[in-house]
């Protein structure tokens, strides 16, 4: 993972633990010194980042925050972000904390 991936509050892993990413973490990234590792979107992630579940079925789960739909497919082992009908490609939870921060202005928080 690139440091240009980043942004200040991202959640992140390193093998150990989840943690946010700091501007020092960034600058360690950046001369190499540090590591980290994307963390997965799952359904348990939605939820402590504050999305709500607004339908399942055994074929899929949709979950909802402010202007952001994210879907699960489970027969296709699919899973994707949906802005006003547009689908974006979003597997880590840092892409879709910046992609949510673009579309909205504000931080996704952890609860």
């Amino acid at each position: 993972m690139e440091a240009k991936e980043l942004r200040v509050g991202n959640w992140v892993n390193n093998n150990e633990e989840d943690y946010q990413i700091t501007s020092a973490t960034i600058t360690q990234l950046e001369r190499g010194d540090s590591t980290a590792i994307p963390i997965i979107v799952t359904e348990e992630w939605l939820l402590r980042l504050g999305f709500e579940q607004v339908y399942k079925s055994p074929m899929h789960s949709t979950y909802w925050i402010e202007n952001l739909s994210y879907y699960f497919w489970y027969d296709k082992d699919t899973q994707y972000a949906d802005c006003k009908g547009i689908q974006i490609d979003c597997m880590y939870i840092h892409q879709l904390q910046n992609l949510y921060y673009a579309i909205n202005g504000v931080e996704l928080s952890v609860s």
